[in-house]
């Protein structure tokens, strides 16, 4: 086969993986961010912070 031939599997391979690459990008930001938000959403982790800013407060008025 030569290579004119070949020219289209080839281009059709690079679209495949650029395709695959976007998804991938798309599924690990998506997991990150819902990551992010389970972590702000846990009521006893942001109690625990807000406990440990008036600590800090509190230690930076004395």
């Amino acid at each position: 086969m030569t290579l004119q031939e070949l020219m289209p599997l080839i281009i059709l391979f690079l679209f495949f993986v650029s395709i695959i690459t976007v998804v991938l990008a798309i599924v690990i930001t998506v997991r990150k961010r819902r990551k992010v938000q389970r972590v702000e959403a846990d009521p006893g982790l942001q109690a625990r912070v807000e406990r440990l800013e008036k600590e800090v407060k509190d230690l930076k008025s004395k």
